[in-house]
């Protein structure tokens, strides 16, 4: 109330004498009522008190910061194009004055939600550009940051030995300068790089910490995926939203599924299924329509599979992720029988069905 009354104040009379000091009371007041709501996890109040701060700041990278906050709170409420248009213009004041390292920053955040909406070659040069701009600097956080995003990307992009190399300098970085979250992130990327390497893909899973447990899942360790997972579970409600429900039913589903447990399997599946579907964010609903799909028609449900299968590649290919199209193709290989033709012939009766680019 009183944040919202100081803006006010100011709007009314913005050439008044007490102008200057009723801004920069409103300014204070819309702060503090942002990081009050963010930690309630009230993302979207909290991103309309830094966009009303932002809108109030004078200095153009007190504005920046304030714009990149507000992009990160509609980031983590799923609200991409929101997102992409607040870190967009904090990326813009940033690089305007000379500072490169906290445009950096904002690139890494920036490439989330530019590749959710299929952009995925354009963030990557944004964010290519701001790590050469800082090639000859001392490696800070902010660069680990960007080093580790740009990495995740190039590796669904299907650019693995750019994605090597940056996550080599990302993970070199982030042990010297003790950053576990960067840390993190970037075992989990080299451990899907390395997926051919299972020794040392394995290692790299047990020093991961958030990730780990979907890399376990993929490289044959349910067990490992779901104690790391109950770990999750036990979150305060507050952190755990729809997109965190979905993902940790979906580490559940997959641990399930290489179990043999059926019933646990198809529940964990379809609450993964749903929940995603509220959040409607292609990169997190796509690889459970895979998983989900995977599953069915392992079980001999082509039927229930194929617009699964069928929707998940569609969303593959307008984020551009080759290695998930890739891994689909793979496996509709592996399940198709001998004397079945393989994907793309229109004869195909039988087997995995045949992944269609779109929805008919």
């Amino acid at each position: 109330m009183i944040a919202a009354h100081n803006l006010d104040a100011y709007r009314a009379a913005p050439d008044d004498p007490d102008a200057g000091e009723i801004r920069a009371s409103a300014l204070g007041w819309l702060t503090r009522a942002g990081e009050r709501a963010a930690a309630l996890a009230a993302t979207e109040e909290a991103q309309r008190a830094f966009d009303a701060a932002a809108e109030l700041a004078d200095d153009p990278l007190e504005r920046a910061d304030l714009l990149e906050r507000a992009g990160g709170l509609a980031l983590a409420g799923n609200r991409p194009e929101a997102a992409e248009d607040r870190l967009r213009a904090a990326y813009a004041l940033h690089e305007e004055a000379g500072a490169t390292h906290d445009a950096a920053r904002v690139a890494a955040a920036l490439g989330m939600p530019m590749w959710n909406r299929g952009k995925l070659d354009e963030a990557i040069e944004l964010m290519e550009n701001a790590f050469a701009v800082l090639a000859s600097d001392e490696p800070d956080a902010d660069v680990a940051t960007l080093t580790a995003q740009l990495a995740r990307l190039h590796y669904f992009a299907g650019n693995l030995d750019t994605a090597l190399e940056r996550i080599e300098l990302a993970l070199e970085t982030a042990e010297t300068l003790g950053l576990p979250a960067v840390l993190a992130g970037a075992l989990n990327t080299k451990s899907l790089v390395l997926q051919n390497r299972p020794h040392e893909s394995h290692a790299l899973l047990r020093e991961a910490l958030a990730d780990a447990a979907e890399a376990a899942r993929q490289l044959g360790d349910p067990e490992a995926a779901v104690s790391i997972a109950e770990l999750f579970s036990e979150w305060p409600r507050s952190l755990r939203t729809r997109l965190f429900e979905a993902e940790l039913a979906r580490i559940r589903a997959n641990a399930a599924a290489a179990r043999g447990n059926e019933a646990e399997a198809a529940d964990s599946f379809a609450l993964a299924l749903a929940n995603a579907r509220n959040v409607a964010e292609p990169i997190w609903l796509a690889p459970i329509l895979f998983g989900y799909g995977l599953w069915l028609a392992r079980a001999g449900r082509q039927d229930d599979a194929e617009p699964l299968l069928a929707e998940a590649r569609q969303l593959f290919t307008e984020l551009k992720a080759v290695r998930w199209l890739a891994q689909m193709e793979e496996s509709q290989h592996a399940l198709a029988p001998p004397d079945r033709p393989q994907p793309g012939n229109s004869t195909s009766t039988s087997g995995l069905p045949a992944i269609q680019a779109s929805r008919s």
